[in-house]
């Protein structure tokens, strides 16, 4: 420690000494050190810290003062922190750690190795991302770095075998110039860049540095780990207080692997919000049939220019459908378009042009829309309509999507082993099952339907059901053909009971009637076509069922659910006879307790 100054509140007592490794070491104070009765005094020890040379400190030291008072009585003296006191002569101050500023150099490990899953990009590919690292300035002080050189992985795996125009960059701010042709001399090589003004980094803080570099349309190491792409050399530094080197030289950090990939790859699966299966209204338009994912892997943006849907359906039934849409979002990217003549015997196919990019690890979302021609227009009654991308198109064996990567120019196809069909990669997919109906109707309990704790009687009303057949451009009525419902109960019935089914009210006669056997013999009720009174509905109207079941025998804790499940209802759409197709079914149970 050298030029050690003794100060007393706040000024200089005594003349600067250099101190030894332990010896103690002396300061005269003459007669500058006077304290008068009942006050107290602040010293303070002030020094410039170099090593044994007189050069700056090149390692971290741990130093310790001890003060020792001669000349003195019966003076109590306190270290400032520990607040130890001493009466004796001797007292230690605290210890202080010397530390030195040069930087250190890490792989940043947020940037994970890539490989064939997740390539660092394909040939052609722009400004891909190699590597990261950070450089940690020492503790001691900041320092300003004014160089920092990178080398190539060996002699065999050079920089310039596989990429151009490299460039490091902190965020979106580049460092240095860029390297247009790395090396490819058989020699391993460095490349230096020099930031301009110098890059300060305060003391103990990091700074990320991250590498970039276009990919080669030809490349050595194609579909080959790279280990690594890259290497650190060197990062120059000096300390801004010091003014000392404070570099890490001859690093030879390897960072992170590398993979090029041909090319990008593109999975079509059907999306998991996929509408489910449903009633198509003649004469309704813009009907959501299908939703499709199009995922892209990490490699490259994909660009799509064409998709091509088809639709299961006779060619009895090809005039069921119209109007087909595509839409990403909320936004229509294609349509309308018309089923092609080109159709299968299995399905009928839209062709959709699009010019649509999904971005490399990213997905869209297609929605397939569709219009329903009206019974006059050549709709079919009971078409079924089952939305799918497939494998083989059937238009002259095409896929069912054009698509190619953006950097690497390559078309994607089954064949190439690019382009995917779901997680088995050669399924196709679809969508649910439509059938199209001149009519629809929707069942639903009425929101005043009777429910919870109850009363036994001859005729307690258990259910109220509207069933409203939805307005359609024919104005065509709908008419159930039959109700049963399903019902369980604790109770015990000490004779047979009836359940009725009114329509309006529980007044005038019932439009079926029947019974459930004494004891506990509940379930689905049998009521057959031929024992149920039909019921037209108007286009746009709702009728209400009344349900009326004899509970004389509902005891103190017994109870009873009822509810209407799939298949339970029959209606006609005035074309086909018994539908038992009813998207609204089954309805949740109503429970009742006694």
């Amino acid at each position: 420690m050298y030029q050690v100054k003794l100060y007393v509140d706040g000024s200089q007592v005594g003349t600067a000494v250099n101190l030894a490794t332990t010896t103690a070491t002396s300061v005269s104070l003459g007669n500058s050190f006077i304290i008068p009765a009942g006050t107290t005094k602040t010293l303070e020890v002030k020094s410039d810290i170099k090593d044994s040379t007189s050069s700056s400190i090149n390692k971290t030291n741990n130093t310790s003062i001890a003060f020792q008072l001669g000349n003195v009585k019966s003076c109590d003296y306190t270290k400032q922190t520990s607040g130890g006191v001493d009466t004796t002569g001797a007292i230690s101050g605290n210890t202080l750690t010397v530390r030195t500023g040069t930087v250190g150099v890490t792989k940043n490990v947020g940037l994970s190795d890539r490989a064939a899953a997740i390539p660092t990009g394909v040939v052609n590919a722009p400004e891909a991302l190699l590597a990261s690292f950070i450089i940690t300035a020492g503790s001691g002080e900041a320092v300003d770095v004014t160089q920092i050189t990178l080398q190539d992985a060996s002699a065999v795996t050079q920089v310039g075998d596989n990429f151009q125009n490299l460039l490091i960059k902190n965020g979106s701010t580049q460092i240095g110039t860029t390297i247009a042709n790395p090396s490819t001399s058989g020699t391993a090589a460095t490349y230096s860049f020099s930031p301009s003004p110098a890059i300060r980094i305060n003391a103990g803080a990091q700074y990320q540095v991250d590498v970039y570099a276009d990919i080669k349309g030809t490349v050595q190491d194609s579909a080959t780990t790279l280990s690594p792409v890259i290497k650190v050399d060197s990062v120059t530094a000096t300390g801004v207080t010091t003014n000392s080197d404070a570099s890490a030289t001859s690093q030879a950090l390897s960072l992170q692997n590398g993979y090029i990939a041909a090319a990008g790859t593109l999975t079509i699966t059907t999306d998991s919000d996929t509408p489910v299966a449903d009633q198509l209204l003649m004469g309704s338009t813009d009907n959501p049939v299908a939703k499709f994912k199009l995922t892209a892997s990490t490699a490259e943006n994909i660009e799509v220019s064409e998709i091509i849907v088809g639709d299961t359906v006779s060619s009895a039934a090809t005039g069921t459908i119209t109007n087909l849409k595509l839409y990403d979002g909320d936004t229509a990217i294609s349509g309308p378009v018309q089923f092609s003549s080109s159709a299968t015997t299995t399905y009928a196919l839209a062709r959709f042009p699009v010019s649509l990019t999904i971005n490399k690890g990213a997905n869209k979302v297609l929605t397939v829309k569709a219009d329903v021609n009206t019974a006059g227009a050549g709709a079919t009654s009971a078409s079924t309509h089952t939305f799918a991308m497939l494998v083989i198109n059937g238009i002259a064996s095409t896929e069912s999507v054009t698509a190619r990567g953006v950097s690497s120019g390559t078309s994607l196809t089954v064949a190439g082993a690019n382009l995917f069909y779901g997680a088995a990669t050669t399924v196709d997919q679809t969508g649910s099952e439509f059938k199209a109906y001149k009519t629809k109707i929707i069942v639903a309990w009425a929101s005043d339907t009777p429910t919870g704790a109850s009363v036994g009687s001859a005729s307690q009303l258990i259910g109220k059901i509207n069933v409203t057949n939805v307005a359609n451009s024919g104005a065509y009525s709908s008419t159930v053909e039959l109700m049963n419902v399903t019902i369980s109960s604790t109770i015990n019935n000490t004779a047979v009971r009836a359940l009725k089914i009114y329509k309006d009210s529980v007044s005038g006669t019932a439009l079926a009637t029947t019974n459930y056997v004494a004891g506990t013999s509940w379930g689905a009720s049998a009521i057959t076509d031929a024992n149920f009174t039909d019921t037209e509905i108007a286009s746009g109207a709702t009728k209400t069922f009344f349900l009326v079941l004899d509970t004389s025998d509902a005891a103190n804790t017994k109870a009873l659910s009822i509810n209407i499940a799939a298949a339970q209802i029959e209606w006609t759409d005035g074309v086909t006879a018994s539908i038992t197709d009813l998207s609204s079914l089954p309805l949740l149970s109503k429970t009742f307790t006694y």
